[in-house]
C-alpha cells in the first residue's frame, strides 16, 4: 500500500499541495500511517467483525458486508488523513473521527501530534452537567 498515494487520493489538489509544501509534516505523517498500518492488529478486527456478524455497506449499493483487511486498513487510512485535515485546519484540539467502529484521535504534541486508533466494539460515557 503506497502511503503518499493513498494520502493525495484522500486530500482535494489544494490540501495535497499544501501538505506537500511542508515536507517535514508529510514525512510525519507517512510515517505515523506506517506505524498504525503495521501494528493495529487488522486480523483480530476483522475476527471480530465476522464473529458479530458486523458488516459495512458497500460503495454504491445496499449490500453489507465484512470488510478483508485490505478494506480495513484503507479505512483507517482515510479516517486518518480525515483527521489529521481537521486538525490543519480546526482551532479545538484533540481531534476526533470515528465510523464503522474505528475511532482515530489526533492531539498536539508541541510541534507534532500523536495518533491514536481504536476499534471500539462497546463504549459508555457519562458526564455531569
Amino acid at each position: 500500500m503506497k502511503i503518499k498515494k493513498l494520502i493525495k487520493k484522500h486530500l482535494s489538489d489544494e490540501q495535497f499541495k499544501a501538505m506537500n509544501s511542508s515536507k517535514s509534516e508529510l514525512k510525519l505523517l507517512k510515517t505515523k500511517l506506517k506505524e498504525i498500518l503495521e501494528c493495529l492488529d487488522f486480523d483480530r478486527i476483522n475476527k471480530t467483525m465476522i464473529v458479530l456478524d458486523w458488516g459495512w455497506i458497500k460503495p454504491n449499493s445496499e449490500t453489507i458486508e465484512i470488510p478483508n483487511i485490505e478494506q480495513l486498513k484503507v479505512a483507517v487510512v482515510k479516517l486518518v488523513i480525515k483527521t489529521f485535515h481537521r486538525y490543519k485546519t480546526s482551532n479545538e484540539f484533540p481531534i476526533l473521527v470515528s465510523t464503522g467502529g474505528f475511532e482515530v484521535e489526533l492531539t498536539p504534541s508541541g510541534k507534532y501530534f500523536n495518533i491514536s486508533v481504536k476499534f471500539v466494539v462497546e463504549d459508555w460515557e457519562t458526564y455531569d452537567d
